[in-house]
């Protein structure tokens, strides 16, 4: 929905404006859960050769109290990369776009299509869903909720407690972005005001020499 830069470290903000910091320090967080997505990988595999490996090593069939576990930490782990990745992709650019005409459109209405998306979709989307799971967080943990089977993992609000965690993570995102656009158009738009204005001086300043010829 932002910058075309498909890398979040080449921002167009200098490092010293504070969108820029913030984009940086998403982009830490976002490598840093990153390495979510191999460890799902390990375990799927693990929990597959194991499956298989019960049938031919007998000893092996005390593990079956650990599949329900395996199980349910893999499905955290995609939860944790899943919200957390969110705001990435978006500073990267790599979220899905339904829209085929935007890629072909002058850099200014894009602008326009990012900060109006941002005010009217985005950030009212990811509020409303952050006040709303906080309830559903703080639920979980005055019960002390864990999984529904008895060899499941404990602390349930541990993994829910990423729904606003990852709302927040990525409204700060956006306007870090918003304002990275904003700023971007105030300088096209006053770029484009100097032109004008050393357009309009310049015949002035033809005539002016003529005059003195």
């Amino acid at each position: 929905m932002h910058s075309p830069d498909s890398n979040p470290k080449q921002s167009t903000s200098p490092q010293a404006e504070p969108e820029g910091l913030i984009q940086k320090g998403v982009g830490h967080i976002g490598n840093l859960c990153a390495w979510t997505m191999p460890a799902l990988t390990l375990l799927v595999v693990t929990q597959v050769l194991l499956r298989y490996a019960m049938e031919y090593i007998p000893a092996l069939d005390r593990l079956v109290r650990h599949q329900i576990k395996l199980e349910e930490l893999q499905w955290h782990l995609y939860a944790i990369g899943l919200m957390i990745g969110l705001s990435y992709a978006l500073l990267a650019d790599t979220h899905i776009r339904v829209d085929i005409i935007y890629q072909h459109l002058p850099k200014r209405f894009r602008t326009a299509i990012n900060i109006s998306g941002t005010l009217l979709l985005l950030l009212p989307f990811c509020s409303f869903l952050f006040w709303k799971s906080l309830p559903f967080v703080e639920s979980a943990w005055r019960i002390g909720e864990r999984s529904d089977a008895p060899s499941g993992l404990p602390g349930r609000w541990f993994i829910k407690g990423f729904i606003p965690l990852g709302c927040l993570l990525l409204c700060v995102t956006a306007l870090s972005l918003l304002a990275q656009s904003l700023r971007l158009a105030r300088h096209a738009r006053s770029k484009q005001n100097n032109k004008q204005t050393h357009a309009q001086q310049e015949p002035a300043v033809d005539h002016n020499e003529t005059r003195k010829n």
